[in-house]
C-alpha cells in the first residue's frame, strides 16, 4: 500500500453502491471489447487531421458511457477538432489524458530481463529521475542495451540498489593516489564494491602485473607511503597469493615438455602400435644405416609375365547364299 499511495494512505475513499449484477458484467465486458477498435480507428482519425501525436491507449468506463484516450506528444496539441470526430463517431463522453514513455510502457506491460513483469506495469505508481551515476556507482558498463529499459529510458531498479553502492563506494579509498613499493609504482586500474577490493597496475590505464587487495590494505600502504615508507609488495607478508597472480608467475617452458608430441602413446586396443611414433625425426636417425654403401640397395625383380601360347584359330567358313540371293534380286 505504501507503494501504491505515496503521499500516505488517503483519508476517504470512493463509495460502493451495490454489488455488480449480471448486467453490470455483461456491460463492462462489451466495453472492454471495444478498446482495441476503437484506438485503432483513433489512430486513423488523428493521422487523418496531421496531428503530432501518438493514441498509446483506451480506457472505457465500465457502463461504457466515457472513454479515456491516453496519448504521447513532444508539444501541446489542439485536439479541439479531434474531440469532435471522436463524440461522432464512438458516441461517447471522451477525455484526454496526455503520459510519458514510462507511463505507456506501464499501460502496456510485459517482461523485464529479469523475467518478472515490468514495476511500472505491475506495483509502480510513482517514476523518479534516474541518472547515469547510478550505473557508474554499480560497476555497470554504459552500455545503452542493458541499462535502457522497453521505454528507451534509463531502467527504474538502477536505482533500487543505488544506496547500498554508494555507501560502498565511499568506504573505496581514492582512485588517483599511486602506490610506491620498493621496485614499481602501481596504478589504480579497477575495483569491486561490494568485495571491497581494488586491483593495480603497473602501467597506467593497462593490466600489467595485475595485483588485487583488500582496501584495508591500500589505506595502510597510503599512509606507509605518506610516512615515507615503501613496501616490498603490495601483498601482505605471509597473504595467499591470487589465482591470477599465480599464474603470471608460472614458468610455462619449465612445467612443459617440448618433446612431448613426440613420446610413443600407449598401444591400442588390440596390440597394434601406432605408426605415426616411428616417423619421427629420432626413431628416423636411429633407423637409418651406419655406412650405407655396405649395404647397396637391392634391385627390384622383375615379374614373371604369364607366356601367351599360340592357339590355333578356328577355320572360317564364307557363307555365299546370301550374295546369290541379293543378285537375283537385281
Amino acid at each position: 500500500m505504501k507503494k501504491t499511495f505515496k503521499n500516505g494512505m488517503p483519508k476517504s475513499f470512493k463509495k460502493i453502491y451495490r454489488k455488480a449484477t449480471t448486467a453490470d458484467w455483461q456491460r463492462y465486458k462489451l466495453a472492454k471489447e471495444k478498446e482495441y477498435p476503437v484506438m485503432i480507428r483513433a489512430r486513423k482519425i488523428a493521422e487523418y487531421l496531421n496531428l503530432e501525436m501518438k493514441i498509446g491507449d483506451v480506457e472505457f468506463q465500465g457502463d461504457g458511457s466515457k472513454a479515456t484516450f491516453y496519448y504521447i506528444a513532444n508539444g501541446r496539441v489542439d485536439f479541439r477538432e479531434l474531440i469532435k470526430f471522436f463524440v461522432q463517431e464512438f458516441k461517447v463522453r471522451i477525455e484526454m489524458k496526455q503520459i510519458g514513455v514510462r507511463q505507456e510502457s506501464g499501460r502496456i506491460g510485459g517482461l523485464g530481463p529479469c523475467g518478472r513483469p515490468l514495476c511500472c506495469a505491475s506495483w509502480m505508481r510513482y517514476f523518479s529521475s534516474v541518472s547515469t551515476t547510478m550505473a557508474h556507482y554499480q560497476d555497470i558498463p554504459n552500455n545503452l542495451q542493458r541499462i535502457t529499459g522497453q521505454c528507451t529510458k534509463l531502467k527504474c531498479c538502477l536505482n533500487y540498489e543505488a544506496d547500498t553502492y554508494i555507501e560502498a563506494y565511499n568506504k573505496l579509498p581514492p582512485r588517483e593516489i599511486v602506490l610506491q613499493t620498493q621496485g614499481k609504482d602501481y596504478y589504480f586500474f579497477k575495483a569491486d564494491t561490494l568485495k571491497q577490493q581494488v586491483s593495480y597496475s603497473t602501467t597506467k590505464g593497462k593490466p600489467t602485473d595485475l595485483l588485487t587487495i583488500s582496501a584495508k590494505r591500500v589505506f595502510d600502504i597510503i599512509e606507509m607511503n605518506n610516512n615515507g615508507i615503501k613496501p616490498e609488495s603490495l601483498l601482505e607478508s605471509g597473504a595467499p597469493k591470487t589465482k591470477t597472480q599465480r599464474y603470471i608467475e608460472r614458468d610455462v617452458l619449465s612445467e612443459e615438455n617440448i618433446d612431448r608430441f613426440y613420446q610413443n602413446p600407449s598401444a591400442k586396443k588390440g596390440g597394434k602400435k601406432n605408426k605415426s611414433s616411428e616417423n619421427t625425426p629420432a626413431k628416423a636417425k636411429e633407423n637409418a644405416p651406419k655406412n650405407p654403401a655396405a649395404n647397396p640397395p637391392k634391385k627390384a625383380k622383375k615379374q614373371n609375365k604369364p607366356k601367351v601360347e599360340n592357339v590355333p584359330l578356328p577355320d572360317v567358313v564364307e557363307d555365299k547364299s546370301n550374295d546369290d540371293k541379293l543378285l537375283n534380286l537385281i
